[in-house]
């Protein structure tokens, strides 16, 4: 798909902003009431995934545990003669298969659904990236389940080209992404794990040079980081810079580039790029060369993460976090328990994860009371 360039009369966007020792631990649950001593101290972070706004982020949940140390036949047929046939059968095109982590909006596991390629595109323009009434032109075929609709933010403005497809075998839009001319990204490119702070490269032309960066995560309309970066202001200049953003809560996200008007602050083109979000805080880390999967909750699930210790990192105690998804509930903390008590899975101790628990232990759990 291409890019529409952009008119020659260029708005003026705002100014620039100034910018081992290892040591065995032994743990022993004798009655319910170690138990509970335990649950205590234990960490959880929990968000729920009720799946109702597109606003929601994948929920939270964790816990953690620190461990003390044919045969083929055959069958001949007879040939066969038979008369030639006229029919002639309609040829076949192949659909490019799309994963749908491509998809940016509406947010994984929401309810959202968009019958149309415009409706979706419209959606994404003024919800996400906060253009004001846009014009929004009409829907450009690509192949048989994909294309672009074009936007502006006036009948003045630059083209920013919403990128939209058909995932999986439903007839429902999502979009991948936008583009502008005005705005060349080279890095990082679409999903690529990035971590803070991201270095971002690319050309630009906008007012003065300067292009507004947010860092983006599913579930979320707010930035988790921001900054800016300037390229030219005359015509398409190098830009580099780095962009600081917070931990995220979702393994998916967006970078988005986008320019404002200097006559109203608002948003007057934009192009994005689909990322992997790496956390920058113990979550991050994997265990050895091992690093768990980090699953997508889906409309009525919530993910479970548990701390397991893993015996390839240096320290008496290096917790790493692993990953589950369970029925969405009130009782995250049993469903924590219950991801805990079952302990690693087979993969996972092969990666070098220990613990106290196990298959034998995961059916102990009776009951979570909160007083």
């Amino acid at each position: 798909m291409t890019t529409p360039d952009a008119p020659s009369a260029y708005e003026s966007p705002p100014a620039p902003k100034p910018p081992s020792s290892r040591r065995r631990v032994a743990l022993t649950v004798g009655s319910a009431a170690a138990l509970v001593a335990l649950v205590v101290g234990l960490l959880f972070v929990v968000t729920r995934h009720d799946a109702t706004t597109e606003q929601q982020q994948s929920p939270t949940t964790t816990a953690t545990s620190v461990p003390s140390t044919t045969e083929p036949g055959s069958t001949t047929q007879p040939p066969t003669t038979t008369r030639s046939s006229t029919t002639t059968q309609s040829p076949t095109t192949s659909v490019p298969q799309v994963d749908d982590t491509a998809v940016l909006w509406p947010f994984p596991g929401t309810t959202t659904r968009y019958g149309s390629p415009v409706d979706a595109a419209r959606s994404f323009a003024t919800t996400f990236l906060r253009f004001d009434e846009p014009i929004v032109g009409a829907f450009q075929q690509g192949d048989a389940r994909s294309g672009e609709v074009p936007i502006r933010a006036n009948d003045r403005g630059p083209v920013t080209t919403i990128l939209v497809r058909q995932i999986g075998p439903g007839d429902d839009w999502s979009v991948l992404g936008a583009v502008t001319a005005n705005i060349d990204v080279a890095t990082p490119t679409a999903g690529e794990m990035i971590a803070s702070p991201v270095r971002v490269t690319g050309r630009a032309l906008a007012y003065e040079g300067t292009v507004d960066v947010e860092v983006r995560q599913d579930g979320a309309l707010g930035p988790i980081g921001a900054g800016f970066v300037t390229g030219g202001g005359d015509e398409k200049r190098a830009f580099v810079g780095s962009i600081p953003f917070e931990t995220a809560g979702s393994p998916y996200g967006a970078l988005v580039f986008f320019t404002t008007s200097a006559e109203n602050g608002q948003v007057w083109e934009a192009s994005t790029i689909r990322v992997a979000l790496r956390s920058t805080d113990i979550d991050a880390a994997g265990c050895g060369s091992y690093r768990p999967t980090r699953p997508r909750p889906a409309a009525g699930e919530m993910e479970v993460k548990a701390y397991f210790n893993c015996d390839a990192a240096d320290g008496d105690i290096a917790p790493r976090p692993v990953y589950r998804l369970a029925p969405s509930s009130p009782r995250v903390l049993q469903a924590a328990l219950e991801v805990l008590l079952a302990g690693p899975t087979r993969a996972e101790r092969d990666a070098s994860f220990s613990s106290w628990f196990s298959a034998d232990t995961a059916a102990m759990l009776r009951s979570v009371t909160i007083t």
